[in-house]
């Protein structure tokens, strides 16, 4: 599944995204493995230019471009939404619009996923100073990211939404760092990189530079990040 929300209407953050968005869905349109996937929308304007686009399994949310939540919780689109659909499908990989199939996503894909826990999501390193995870210790840069996200537990999203009402919880405007504190209460701590990718790591997902965890690493990678990587090159 996939997303959309937003408006170009919105100022800041959320419209450059939008632009990107539109950007990266013309990619999506034209990859050469693409399978047919859901596309949860917001907002009837968005649904309209998505289905001019060509775009045919779309679910209408709600008639506004935004959830009602506070706008500085936008991020938290993706965990909400996860939830409407995983009452749909109950097993699901939530991918955003610049993650892309770059080999043909067969059926040993699930497998591998299912071979592991119920919730995946990559490890990141970020180098800013704007989120850091105190639980983390030393590895507070580490990151669960959000742009390729494997569920097939669906009471999670709602878990891990509930951390938005304790006050101990920080950054709460991303998604990520909500997932990645969640798995950390749910072992009592930080498990540590090489623990985290036996038991959580997408095996099927290349997240490129950003990530810890290179191809060498991985068996059957189908899915890889585009941003900030030559994506082609690396997964060759």
């Amino acid at each position: 599944m996939r997303m959309w929300w937003g408006d170009r209407k919105q100022k800041g953050h959320r419209a450059s995204n939008r632009k990107d968005m539109e950007t990266t869905l013309n990619c999506v349109m034209n990859d050469k493995y693409q399978v047919p996937f859901v596309t949860y929308v917001c907002g009837k304007d968005n649904y309209d230019y998505l289905k001019s686009k060509g775009l045919e399994d779309l679910v209408l949310v709600t008639e506004e471009p935004r959830l009602d939540i506070p706008v500085e919780l936008d991020a938290q689109h993706r965990l909400y939404l996860c939830d409407i659909a995983m009452q749909d499908f109950r097993e699901i990989i939530c991918v955003n619009w610049d993650c892309r199939l770059v080999r043909p996503f067969t059926d040993n894909a699930w497998t591998q996923l299912r071979k592991k826990e119920a919730i995946q999501a990559s490890l990141i390193g970020k180098s800013n100073k704007v989120v850091f995870l105190k639980s983390r210790g030393e590895d507070g840069h580490i990151f669960s990211i959000d742009g390729f996200l494997y569920l097939r537990d669906y009471t999670l999203p709602k878990k891990i939404l509930k951390l938005l009402d304790d006050p101990d919880v920080p950054h709460k405007w991303t998604s990520e760092s909500l997932i990645s504190i969640y798995l950390d209460r749910l072992h009592g701590g930080w498990i540590g990189p090489q623990r985290y990718y036996e038991l959580y790591e997408p095996d099927c997902f290349y997240a490129g530079r950003l990530g810890l965890w290179k191809c060498r690493t991985k068996k059957n990678i189908c899915f890889a990040y585009q941003r900030h990587y030559k994506w082609k090159q690396d997964i060759s």
